[in-house]
């Protein structure tokens, strides 16, 4: 009779699961009690496995012969030549109820665990180079396996360590650690903080040099900005969360090597061109200048060997060019320190603040140090510390470069002026017989100076620059048609009542006054005043310049209208004077622009442009920036508004209208 295939599996797994029992109940092996916080086991029982064939059942014949040796805790127990190992060893739950352990593997690229309870032949896997997906525990880069014990159940577990010479990581001994759930979370926890907090530091310190850069186009922080691009990655790499971001790429773990190799050579590489950028090699130190430029070539080649190649003597040669680099940036440093070039002590110390950041993480690797959760953020404390102070020397030198240009022009200024002095007294010399005949003419000549002066100035003052140069150069100026502008009108209410409680002299003084203000926030806004007509002022955004129509800065010039209108009105009120309520509408347009006739020329606006601004102003509000849907349409991403709806306009008929608020929030 045929056995059905469910039985025979059913009666192999009883057999492992007995010849387990078996071995846990009469093997020698290391005992392991379940108790909280970490524990690392370095006394455990091994055999090597140097051709990385042996099977599961030739593990265990050869445990139960007493093949496995016995691992102190001062040996690591692995040769060079040897990439597979097993380990022997038991769990012992002394508790009354059952616990959750995990088993931490650190630099294996594979780990497969046998344990008396689980039937899988192929064990719970793990390991660097397996996918994520496909880990016992998958977090971060973190080599886990979970285990369930039963109370007062003894664990016994054989477990095959698989490592290969081309990754990242390497163990550095065949010990292990263990530890609980609520450790694993708050260590777990403790890790993403950091890697967050200084994530969070580098994209701050970035987005602020990148604006210092914008402001200064200073080439050295092209470089320095490209290496704090670089930091806000490393943290997220080193601590293993790459991984987790890319789970769904199941290849991806074996390209670690490759990433690391060439993260490496980006480093090396940036941080060699901000050397040789930020000590100006090139005209001061040109032997250096010629190594540095042999060193960034030499991180371009490994780089691109590090793409086809990865493995130790890749690796070495990369640490050891960086090595090469961190010397060389030290020479650099301290021969300018010398020679007093500006922060080169900044420089120094950045570089010594990482140098002890990594002495320290090795330090912490070698078992030195103690290691705890917190050791995660040794380097990138450096890494912070190295890029603030790198961040300071960068300003500092500005400081000092713009202090000494100033000194400069002001020494230039000095020389120019002892020049006009003595030019001035040799043509006073020379000129002193023919003085009398011609000093009306002079004084002729300085008054229609002047006078031009004034009417150029006066022109200016009336008429856009472009129009006003066709204007001298033509004697007239041509109008022009814009398919877009803004037009902003305002209008005081009740003008008419206020002007018959006002002596003539107090209406114009207070015109003046908040016309001054508007003029100030018009500059501000780079917007062009139109003119005013009694209590009403014109201006618009968009002319004479078509490219500088800008719908959003004359919709913020008319709420900053509004809001001095407002502090006026207050220091008005407190003075016993009655407020003043001020209307502002804005439409957005077609129109044409320019100057007509012969005489008392004005720059002026035409078109239904310009009339359906004044209609936003006249069925405005008091205190709101009325403005029509055309513009509305503009600026509606950029301020909160409040639609109107349809709203009746004189000569106009129904218009939609919408009052603008504030700006609008950007989302953080």
């Amino acid at each position: 009779m045929e056995i059905p295939e469910f039985r025979f599996h059913k009666i192999l797994y009883i057999l492992i699961l007995q010849a387990f029992c078996h071995i846990a109940a009469t093997a020698q092996v290391v005992e392991v009690s379940v108790l909280d916080g970490v524990q690392h086991i370095t006394e455990v029982q091994f055999m090597a496995d140097p051709e990385g064939h042996l099977k599961l059942s030739e593990v265990e014949d050869a445990y139960k012969r007493g093949s496995f040796e016995k691992l102190s805790p001062d040996e690591s127990g692995i040769a060079g030549s040897v990439n597979v190992y097993w380990i022997a060893f038991s769990l012992k739950n002394s508790r009354l109820q059952p616990v959750q352990q995990f088993v931490e593997f650190y630099g294996w690229t594979k780990v497969n665990l046998y344990d008396t309870v689980s039937t899988d032949k192929t064990g719970l896997v793990t390991g660097h180079l397996i996918p994520f997906k496909e880990r016992n525990f998958p977090s971060a880069d973190r080599c886990l396996i979970k285990l369930n014990i039963e109370s007062d159940q003894t664990l016994f577990c054989l477990v095959r360590l698989e490592k290969s010479p081309d990754f990242v990581w390497q163990p550095a001994d065949l010990s292990f650690k263990i530890f609980e759930h609520d450790t694993f979370q708050k260590g777990e926890k403790i890790r993403r903080y950091i890697v967050g907090f200084f994530t969070g530091i580098f994209i701050v310190m970035f987005l602020y040099n990148l604006f210092v850069f914008l402001v200064t186009k200073e080439s050295g922080y092209v470089f320095y900005l490209s290496l704090l691009l670089l930091m806000i990655i490393v943290p997220e790499f080193n601590s293993g969360y790459i991984v987790e971001r890319l789970k769904n790429v199941e290849r991806f773990p074996s390209y670690l090597s490759t990433f690391d190799s060439i993260a490496n050579c980006w480093i090396g590489l940036f941080l060699t061109l901000f050397v040789m950028s930020f000590f100006k090699t090139k005209v001061r130190m040109v032997f250096w200048n010629k190594f540095g430029t042999v060193l960034a070539c030499a991180f371009v080649l490994l780089m691109i060997v590090a793409i086809f190649f990865t493995g130790e003597i890749s690796m070495a040669i990369i640490n050891l060019t960086g090595l090469i680099m961190v010397i060389f940036a030290y020479i650099v440093s301290v021969s300018s320190l010398l020679k007093n070039f500006p922060s080169s002590l900044y420089f120094i110390m950045a570089q010594t603040s990482f140098l002890v950041a990594a002495v320290l993480m090795i330090l912490t690797l070698l078992g030195v140090v103690p290691f705890n959760d917190y050791s995660l953020a040794i380097v990138p404390a450096g890494s912070a510390i190295e890029n603030t102070l790198f961040s300071f020397a960068l300003a500092n030198k500005i400081n000092i470069l713009r202090k000494e240009n100033i000194s400069k022009q002001n020494e230039i200024i000095k020389h120019l002026l002892e020049n006009k002095t003595l030019q001035t007294k040799v043509n006073r010399e020379l000129e002193e017989e023919v003085r009398k005949r011609t000093i009306h003419i002079e004084h002729q000549k300085e008054v229609i100076e002047k006078e031009k002066e004034k009417s150029d100035n006066l022109l200016l003052n009336i008429l856009p620059k472009a129009t006003a140069d066709e204007l001298k150069v033509k004697g007239y100026s041509t109008p022009r048609d814009f398919e877009a502008i803004s037009v902003l009108f305002s209008d005081v209410k009740g003008f008419t009542s206020i002007s018959e409680e006002l002596t003539a002299a107090e209406l114009v003084r207070t015109l003046d006054e908040i016309f001054q203000a508007f003029d100030d926030i018009v500059l501000k806004y780079r917007l062009e005043k139109i003119k005013t007509i009694g209590d009403a002022y014109m201006c618009a955004s968009g002319v004479p310049d078509p490219d500088s129509h800008r719908p959003d800065q004359i919709v913020r010039a008319g709420l900053e209208m509004q809001e001095f209108m407002k502090s006026w009105n207050a220091k008005e009120i407190n003075l016993g004077r009655a407020p003043w309520g001020i209307r502002i509408g804005i439409h957005t347009g077609p129109l044409a622009a320019g100057v007509v006739g012969k005489i008392k020329f004005a720059y002026d606006l035409w078109g239904d442009t310009v009339n359906i601004a004044s209609r936003m102003e006249s069925t405005g509000v008091v205190g709101k920036v009325n403005i029509s849907e055309a513009t509305y349409h503009f600026v509606k991403d950029q301020f909160s508004c409040t639609d109107r709806g349809m709203v009746e306009a004189k000569n106009k008929g129904i218009i939609k209208m919408y009052f603008v608020e504030s700006p609008a929030l950007v989302p953080g």
